[in-house]
């Protein structure tokens, strides 16, 4: 997270342009529960705000009604082909779309 501001998918260069789902922080909390360290609160946090500023950059705008618009996280690959460890399997499914 330090390095990429966010969790990559895998340790392969092309990894880079997705992210582990966002759950650092559901894991930061339940060791925190689980050990009561609040010291490791501490140290995570500049590593959950660096992930919680990827989340957000491309955010879109959503409304429930009767509500003001608020910023909505994207979970997304930025990525416009066919993913290199699935090649085959992504334009098996794109013919059929």
């Amino acid at each position: 997270v330090r390095e990429h501001g966010f969790m990559p998918n895998g340790s392969r260069a092309y990894y880079l342009n997705r992210s582990q789902p966002p759950m650092l922080s559901r894991m930061v909390r339940e060791v925190h529960r689980a050990t009561g360290d609040d010291g490791l609160l501490r140290e995570a946090l500049a590593a959950l705000r660096l992930e919680h500023r990827y989340f957000l950059r491309k955010h879109v705008r959503v409304a429930l009604p009767g509500g003001e618009p608020r910023p909505l996280a994207r979970y997304l690959a930025e990525w416009d082909r066919p993913r290199p460890e699935s090649h085959r399997e992504d334009v098996e499914t794109s013919s059929l779309a």
